[in-house]
């Protein structure tokens, strides 16, 4: 088994199922760290027109009247701003606890609707990383435009600099482009081995370094139905262990090809029917997505696919709780998969 993990996260949710375990999803602070503080932020907003606006379901290009992000240096400008000093505390298995301090400032407009959201934080973690921090630029000039900048650094180890830019507003909203870059240092990284019989006391540590480019268009051809092209560059390296109590994955699983250093190209075209009523928030409706996907690797390796399918239902009991069941299938063809891209099943991204 291998526990889901960064490199999980990064070849997309849908693209893993049952067979491995892997590490953290994603240590970028802007998933992992801010659960709870985010926990506390929402506490905070409940009662304002703030949260009461976010929270209605996702209109159309043409059904709003907001700026571009060309427009978003006056929109700032014009927009009044609240402040909230924000707590962090995370426990997580495989990074220890961590705790901090997150100011955080909203841009609203004349509306009250949320127009930008600044954070910066300073975090300790005295397993591995030490004394780190993070700071974070979200900005949504409309509700079909987005562009976000996260930036995270700590004492050792540790980095993550991510930026992405979604806008779903051409064609008259029929089409959705999204750019995303990123590169991750993480150390919290678990192997435990292939399989069900896969001991959790057999788990290993390494240090993770990832390059990951990822470009995506979609198109309606019908509404609510969608064809999405997906295309992503992830390079990942492996290095020795942060965490000595633990064997070292390279040196475990010397020999093994499925665990080794990678640099792989892969295309996933989908077939997608999504009837949620926010994409953000959803509290109705269904998402089905089929897709097929080719892997090739740039090392000069070998050449896998696959096809899958993942459904998600959302049940509405009332203002505050929502249900999902949630069904995801996979099938890949070919040798030596990174281990990484294998299936899997549990750990926070499945949520």
């Amino acid at each position: 088994m291998t526990s889901p993990g960064p490199l999980m996260d990064n070849m997309s949710e849908e693209s893993r199922s049952t067979k491995v375990v892997h590490c953290q999803p994603r240590v970028a602070c802007r998933f992992s760290i801010l659960w709870i503080a985010g926990f506390f932020f929402c506490c905070l907003l409940s009662s304002s027109s703030v949260f009461a606006q976010s929270a209605q379901p996702r209109q159309s290009a043409n059904a709003v009247a907001r700026h571009s992000l060309s427009d978003m240096t006056r929109e700032l400008k014009e927009a009044h701003m609240q402040f909230f000093p924000i707590p962090v505390f995370e426990t997580d298995p495989s990074a220890g606890q961590r705790y901090g301090i997150m100011p955080t400032y909203l841009w609203l407009d004349s509306k009250d609707t949320l127009v930008g959201i600044a954070v910066a934080a300073i975090t300790y973690n005295p397993e591995v990383v030490k004394t780190g921090g993070f700071a974070g630029l979200f900005f949504y000039p409309s509700p079909d435009e987005k562009f976000q900048l996260f930036f995270q650094q700590s004492q050792d180890y540790e980095k993550d600099y991510y930026a992405t830019y979604n806008n779903e507003t051409y064609l008259d909203g029929k089409l959705d482009l999204e750019m995303e870059g990123e590169y991750q240092q993480n150390p919290f990284e678990r192997f435990f081995g292939f399989g069900p019989s896969s001991s959790r006391t057999a788990q290993t540590n390494f240090v993770s370094h990832i390059w990951l480019g990822n470009g995506r268009v979609a198109y309606a051809f019908r509404p609510q139905m969608d064809i999405q092209l997906v295309e992503s560059w992830l390079r990942m390296q492996m290095h020795p262990r942060a965490i000595l109590s633990l064997g070292d994955t390279e040196t475990v699983f010397s020999g093994n090809p499925e665990v080794a250093s990678s640099n792989i190209w892969s295309h996933r075209l989908s077939y997608i029917w999504d009837t949620r009523d926010n994409k953000d928030i959803p509290a109705s409706g269904h998402y089905l997505e089929g897709y097929g996907r080719a892997v090739q690797s740039l090392n000069g390796g070998d050449f896998f696919g696959g096809y899958g399918i993942l459904a998600k239902q959302f049940f509405h009991h009332s203002d505050r709780f929502v249900t999902m069941p949630y069904l995801r299938i996979l099938q890949d063809f070919g040798s030596d998969i990174p281990f990484y891209m294998q299936s899997r099943l549990g750990g926070e991204a499945d949520l």
